[in-house]
């Protein structure tokens, strides 16, 4: 993950890498057990490198699993995964980009 980070310009491209990397069918969308991945990374690394409590940590986590609730199909487009990661505090400073 964090060499995905080190070629980013900024944090839109290096979550759109991160999206890429969750998505392991190649579909283009992020299913509910690509999610789930990243929602397992998320975890851990929010309490790791932000000193989030394990509440904070959690919370994170079930905003990531009502990413899913935006559309029928149950699946994010990389444009949808960007935008709602963009919209939670804790990921936008973990993923900030520094350049």
């Amino acid at each position: 993950m964090a060499n995905a980070f080190a070629s980013a310009e900024n944090r839109r491209e290096a979550l759109g890498y991160l999206f890429d990397m969750c998505d392991t069918s190649l579909d283009g969308r992020m299913d509910m057990t690509e999610l789930a991945a990243f929602n397992s990374i998320v975890t851990t690394s929010v309490k790791k490198t932000q000193n989030a409590s394990t509440y904070e940590a959690m919370n994170v986590a079930g905003k990531i699993f009502s990413f899913i609730g935006l559309n029928a199909e149950k699946k994010l487009t990389k444009e949808q995964f960007i935008e709602e990661c963009e919209k939670i505090p804790l990921l936008k400073t973990m993923f900030k980009v520094k350049k």
